[in-house]
């Protein structure tokens, strides 16, 4: 396994989870603000280094019918911009309906709702993250 890090990309912030080989579970890391974006890859970059990243996974906002809008094409010149400032893969994955999950999620846990705002984002991110480790698992080996 290798270190990932998957961006739950928003207007406002960008949730950030973390998979880290040596511990095997992906972890929340708190958010970052998305603008001004230049600041964004910057601190992108710093996280990158601090935790040795070798690919990251960004969400990618389709349509309910799985079909790309305007969002998505925002996304993916965002996906073009990460890979140009941090060098490494970075592998769309979709995420519809990934923040409601998240939601549900930290209602389950009992977050208010007041209190679920900062949490949101890269609880959306972690969902991600272990979607794209579910997928991308290789056989166990013995």
């Amino acid at each position: 396994m290798k270190n990932i890090l998957a961006l739950d990309l928003g207007a406002a912030r960008v949730g950030l989870a973390y998979a880290d080989a040596q511990i095997g579970i992906p972890l929340p890391l708190p958010y970052l603000p998305a603008q001004p974006w230049d600041a964004f890859l910057s601190a992108l970059k710093k996280i990158v280094a601090e935790k040795s990243i070798h690919e990251i996974v960004v969400g990618l906002p389709l349509k309910m019918d799985g079909t790309s809008g305007p969002a998505a094409q925002a996304a993916r010149q965002r996906i073009q911009e990460i890979h140009a400032a941090t060098a490494l893969p970075v592998y769309p994955i979709d995420e519809r309906l990934s923040t409601l999950q998240a939601s549900r999620q930290l209602q389950a846990y009992g977050l208010p709702a007041k209190k679920q705002k900062q949490h949101l984002d890269s609880s959306a991110a972690l969902i991600l993250l272990q979607a794209y480790l579910d997928r991308h698992q290789g056989p166990p080996q013995s």
